[in-house]
Parts: C-alpha cells; sequence; structure tokens
C-alpha cells in the first residue's frame, strides 16, 4: 500500500489505523479540517515515516492541518484544488454536471434567451464537497420600438422565442409596411 485516500466525509481516525504500513508514501486526505485522531497516545500512523510521505490536503487548508497533532508531522505538506461535482438542479430536474475545483467560481449555467435564476444561498465559489445549485430559468423579454419617419410609432414587450406580430401596421399613402 503506497497510497492512501481520506474521503471529504470522514471526521475521525481512530488509533493505529495505519500502523506498520512502511511502504506509504502518500496521503490524500479530503476533509477541510484535519480528522480528528481519537486517541492523543497512540499515533494512527504509527511505524510510518511522516516526514517522507506526502500529505496532499484541500487548498487553503494548510494552517488547520500544520497546527494539528500528527497530522503536522507530514512533510511535505501539498495544498491540492481537488474537484468537486455540482449538479444543477433546474425547474426540478437535474440540467447538468460538472466538476470544478475547490476555490473556483460557481458559473451559473447558460440557457440562450433565459437568465439562471439561483436560489438564495447557493455559493458563488467551489466548496470542498458536492453540491447541488438550484434555481429556474426565466424567459428574458425584449422592448421593441418601431420607428418610422424618425417617431416612435409602437412600443411593444415581447419574451424571447415569441413571434413578433405588429398589431396596427402603419399606413402611410404610396408605401408598404
Amino acid at each position: 500500500l503506497k497510497s492512501v485516500t481520506i474521503g471529504d466525509s470522514v471526521a475521525y481516525i481512530g488509533p493505529a489505523v495505519f500502523k506498520n504500513c512502511r511502504s506509504l508514501t502518500e496521503f490524500i486526505c479530503r476533509p477541510e479540517t484535519p480528522p480528528e485522531i481519537c486517541s492523543t497516545d497512540l499515533s494512527p500512523f504509527e511505524n510510518i515515516k511522516l516526514s517522507s510521505c506526502t500529505l496532499n490536503i484541500p487548498k487553503g487548508c494548510k494552517a488547520a492541518y500544520q497546527n494539528t497533532l500528527f497530522w503536522k508531522e507530514f512533510s511535505p505538506i501539498t495544498e491540492v484544488a481537488f474537484k468537486y461535482q455540482v449538479t444543477y438542479v433546474i425547474d426540478g430536474k437535474i440540467y447538468a454536471v460538472d466538476n470544478i475545483a475547490c476555490g473556483e467560481s460557481i458559473t451559473p449555467p447558460i440557457k440562450k434567451g433565459y437568465t439562471f435564476n439561483g436560489v438564495y444561498g447557493n455559493p458563488q465559489t467551489m466548496p470542498a464537497h458536492n453540491v447541488i445549485i438550484k434555481g429556474t430559468f426565466i424567459v428574458n423579454k425584449y422592448k421593441i420600438i418601431y420607428i418610422i419617419d424618425k417617431k416612435e410609432y409602437v412600443t411593444d414587450i415581447e419574451a424571447y422565442g415569441d413571434t413578433i406580430v405588429l398589431q396596427n401596421p402603419p399606413v402611410k399613402e404610396g408605401y408598404t409596411f
């Protein structure tokens, strides 16, 4: 065993869990908060040379790991922009799924002729866990101004995709509108 990945939902690690796993050279630890070690007397990493074992952690969490018993013994401690899944649920249905690196901006989905209206509380940047972004698409509306002979004739509001029909075409002798 050369590498171990600790999932983002792990909060505790028991004593001697990795005892005598001397060939370990890498720990990938996905939680933003260092998992608590259940014993301060017995290390879960007993007989592992942590000074030459890489600890990959979420970007922005280095200080927390460097200041926590047992975790601070790893060298090097490397921050990684792990990718997590964002699922866009629009109008109650899955619209799209994407993988975004932790800390990156979450860009709302695009639908031609519509504006995304996200539910309050959706994160602006990707946290260190999967998220579901809920919202709706609102059809865009456009103002149409008919100008004839440099004068405003009619103003109308139409939604994207609607057929534009002028209700009362202007009349001007000798011209067809």
